[in-house]
């Protein structure tokens, strides 16, 4: 049986009329107890198609006999949701969807098409089940071309994410951040996530604070704000067995 969580109405925020402590009281946990590794991603209608593509690279590059994945939206049609839970009862994985609404996100910036379920990302530490300790994040646009137990299993060493250094953001992407220039830049396309950390990390407080008073300075939306939150916090992965469209071939 599906999972579904949903957001309180009264967490929706008008654009430029943050509130921080409301924002994150209104991201709960789904209620759900499984053993299995967990694999998010975060989509909307528009990348359905991306998702189901990497879904099937995962299916011939792993067993997913113990993998349960959590999928964030802010509510696909019916008729999407239910041709989209026929494709993943035929590759035999576990879906637990988790609802947000995007509202938390007003006045985030935007760009062409990138909606506001790029900052779904922001949401995961408070939406997933807090018996879960760590996650895998992969982008729904991304391939996955080997076995993922080398991620999976990694030693995270107290940091709050591992992640992969973005090899196209140059030395001024971080000074335009205000990124200490010895610190690297990670793309968020694939994360590793210590979950014990990051709820207390509180990122989209953080972010809505950040915002308020640095909104110029965001390019690569969400990614821009984990960098900042998290500069000094995370794990590089050596960048191989992933390939993302952003990164050319990992």
């Amino acid at each position: 049986m599906d999972t579904v969580k949903h957001v309180p109405d009264g967490a929706q925020q008008s654009s430029g009329d943050y509130s921080a402590a409301s924002v994150d009281e209104a991201i709960r946990p789904a209620k759900t107890q499984s053993r299995n590794r967990a694999i998010v991603c975060s989509c909307d209608d528009n990348y359905i198609p991306h998702l189901a593509t990497m879904l099937q690279t995962l299916v011939d590059t792993n067993d997913v006999s113990g993998i349960e994945l959590y999928l964030i939206t802010s509510g696909q049609k019916s008729s999407t949701e239910r041709q989209l839970q026929q494709y993943l009862d035929k590759l035999g994985i576990c879906c637990v969807y988790l609802r947000v609404d995007h509202g938390i996100f007003a006045g985030f910036p935007l760009s062409g098409h990138i909606s506001h379920a790029t900052y779904y990302r922001l949401a995961i530490p408070g939406l997933l089940p807090t018996h879960l300790t760590r996650a895998l994040y992969i982008d729904v646009d991304t391939c996955v071309t080997g076995d993922l137990s080398r991620i999976w299993d990694l030693d995270l060493q107290g940091f709050a994410l591992a992640a992969v250094r973005d090899p196209n953001q140059p030395e001024a992407d971080k000074a335009r951040l205000g990124i200490p220039a010895d610190s690297g830049y990670l793309n968020a396309g694939v994360m590793l996530m210590n979950l014990e950390k990051l709820r207390e990390a509180e990122l989209i407080s953080r972010s809505v604070q950040y915002l308020q008073h640095n909104l110029e300075r965001v390019m690569w939306w969400d990614q821009d704000l984990l960098n900042v939150l998290l500069s000094d916090d995370w794990l590089e992965l050596p960048p191989s067995g992933i390939c993302c469209p952003s990164m050319m071939s990992l």
